[in-house]
């Protein structure tokens, strides 16, 4: 009986620690692969200070606005 109970014991060690070194190496690989980013480059509007995709800015005489209205506001009142 306690033979059985012995070789159980030691079976049972050695299923969990098999286990517990796949779970190990999973863990390993999905660390080593950095996770997916995409950067966009921004552009900060002169009039309010609003962050925009700079393909979405409005350039004028090399100053970025996030619409007509503001670089149309922005160059009216530096005139002043």
């Amino acid at each position: 009986m306690y033979k059985l109970l012995f070789w159980i014991i030691i079976i049972a060690g050695i299923v969990l620690y098999i286990r517990h070194q796949m779970k190990k190496s999973q863990r390993e690989d999905q660390g080593a692969t950095p996770p997916a980013t995409h950067t966009t480059k921004t552009a900060r509007c002169e009039y309010c200070g609003l962050h925009l995709p700079e393909d979405e800015a409005v350039r004028r005489d090399d100053k970025t606005f996030c619409s007509w209205e503001h670089a149309d506001a922005w160059h009216k009142q530096s005139k002043r």
